[in-house]
């Protein structure tokens, strides 16, 4: 059993465009159990509470305008049911129940099989429910220029995942097929002004495939990657996702006995279209190459201490591009920065050895 209590809060001041304040808290209490009934069956249970709580002030105008103001209490319960049906073959079930503010009860499901067809491969099919509320913002906004709706609905997406897994000694390599239908998206909406949020009509659907693998050349180098391919499509609307189609990761790392690690890796993003009357650069395909190095310290010295500590350097961007993304929100197609360039980190990091 476990129980966990979580309080964020978070605050936004600008000064300058957009010109707003912000500050939002959030508690989340979550209470889990796990239950094994015998070798073949596992339970898992538990219900989680959150309180919401945020104010929004636009100092665009004088006086200035609190454009956002209130706060919403949510319970979930939810139950996992894992049963071994024979030593290659697992099947799961499950649900999550969520009443969020005055909406109604929603429950969403959960399916899945695990098979091992032989030794080093495996199947996996699952099938999941998601449900998202409005937030305070979304239904509550009185912007100038944007305005929450009261009347929208809860997002619902349901997603089959397959995947085919290979494992040996050396290597990991996995490929997948994704397919994604969300109901009642929620979205802006600009055709009129002011702008307001509402949901979809239409249906969305994403779809994809994935791979990703890991090659180890000893035990202290390693290879790794992935590379993602995904559409979507909309009949009501072409803005469906900020995000490109095509997108890959490689990189490769090194750990030494004597506590030297090293890593370089490479994110490529591909092109995003429907940006070619945005005044600012387009979001076109670009790599940013990062690098860490950490060395651990207490290999070397204070080796009988309870406190272990590392020195490391990370690096993002190194070859300084310039990264513009969509500005997803406003009110026609634009872009933002989304990098500040090169940027180095140096830091130190401790923590508490295990007896």
């Amino acid at each position: 059993m476990t129980f966990n209590l979580d309080y964020t809060r978070t605050t936004l001041d600008v000064p300058v465009f957009p010109d707003v304040h912000r500050d939002s808290n959030e508690t989340i209490l979550e209470w889990t159990n796990f239950v094994t009934f015998s070798d073949k069956d596992r339970l898992t249970f538990g219900t989680a509470y959150n309180h919401d709580e945020g104010l929004s002030t636009y100092f665009g105008v004088t006086p200035a305008l609190i454009v956002s103001e209130g706060d919403r209490s949510a319970i979930a319960f939810y139950a996992q049911h894992e049963h071994r049906l024979t030593n290659d073959l697992t099947l799961i079930g499950g649900f999550q129940a969520n009443k969020i503010g005055t909406i109604s009860l929603n429950v969403v499901p959960r399916a899945g099989i695990l098979w091992n067809l032989s030794k080093p491969l495996t199947l996996k099919v699952l099938y999941g429910g998601a449900f998202r509320a409005p937030s305070l913002n979304e239904t509550m906004l009185n912007h100038p220029i944007l305005k929450g709706n009261p009347d929208l609905v809860p997002e619902q997406v349901g997603t089959l995942d397959v995947q085919l897994s290979y494992r040996n000694d050396r290597a990991q390599v996995s490929v997948g097929y994704f397919h994604s239908r969300l109901n009642d998206l929620i979205i802006q909406d600009f055709s009129t002004f002011p702008g307001h949020y509402r949901n979809l009509a239409a249906p969305v659907t994403i779809q994809g495939a994935e791979t990703e693998g890991k090659y180890y050349f000893r035990r202290d180098w390693f290879l790794t990657g992935s590379m993602l391919y995904q559409l979507s499509h909309s009949e009501e609307t072409s803005a469906v996702t900020p995000i490109p189609s095509t997108g890959a990761k490689a990189g490769v790392s090194y750990l030494a006995e004597n506590g030297a690690e090293i890593s370089v890796f490479d994110a490529y993003q591909g092109h995003i279209g429907g940006y070619a009357a945005a005044l600012n650069p387009r979001p076109e395909a670009f790599h940013s190459v990062n690098a860490r190095v950490r060395f651990d310290l207490s290999k070397h010295w204070l080796k009988d201490s309870a406190t272990g500590f590392a020195l490391f350097v990370h690096a993002d961007n190194l070859t300084n591009q310039q990264v513009w993304l969509p500005a997803w929100g406003t009110s026609s197609p634009e872009t933002i920065p989304s990098s500040r360039g090169r940027t180095v980190y140096l830091g130190i990091d401790f923590w508490q050895r295990h007896e």
